[in-house]
């Protein structure tokens, strides 16, 4: 059987994102604990949506080239208006999934800080949509506000789980 090959495909972001995002923080449980726990799913299943979200934007920053070299992103896989769609849907999933997770048995303790992300999310979605309406492309703006919700999220979570 050949290689997957994912990243010749246009779908080696996913890959990456369950590499980072879930994979990581998974090893480093496995470690310190017996087995893996529904918890873990929890905390980093959002985190991985964050984590395409980001992927998104940094992929319709270079579409224009990512388009000219026929590079098979996931972007260019799925076309730059779908692209802001699944963004959105990503982020907003994301949310979605910790009210989800917070009914089914995630301590409260551990989920509102994981909330306190709405506000970039929300400037996010904002400046995502604004782009796809035509509006002046602000790329630093949005990249930094994709990057800094994924690390929020991140640093949220950690923190979280060391002091509780």
């Amino acid at each position: 059987m050949p290689p997957v090959r994912l990243q010749v495909k246009g779908y080696g972001e996913i890959a990456e994102a369950v590499l980072v995002a879930f994979l990581f923080p998974a090893l480093a449980f496995s470690l310190q604990g017996e087995s893996t726990h529904i918890l873990l799913v929890m905390l980093t299943l959002p985190l991985v949506l964050f984590y395409l979200g980001n992927g998104i934007v940094t992929g319709l920053r270079n579409y224009g080239q990512d388009e000219s070299h026929e590079r098979r992103t996931l972007t260019t896989v799925l076309g730059w208006q779908r692209s802001v769609q699944m963004h959105n849907l990503f982020t907003l999933a994301a949310f979605f999934l910790i009210g989800i997770f917070l009914a089914i048995g995630l301590p409260w303790r551990l989920a509102w800080p994981m909330l306190l992300g709405m506000p970039v999310a929300a400037f996010q979605i904002y400046l995502v949509i604004l782009l796809a309406e035509g509006g002046k492309p602000r790329w630093q703006l949005l990249q930094l506000s994709s990057t800094t919700l994924f690390l929020l999220e991140t640093y949220l979570i950690s923190l979280t789980l060391w002091i509780s």
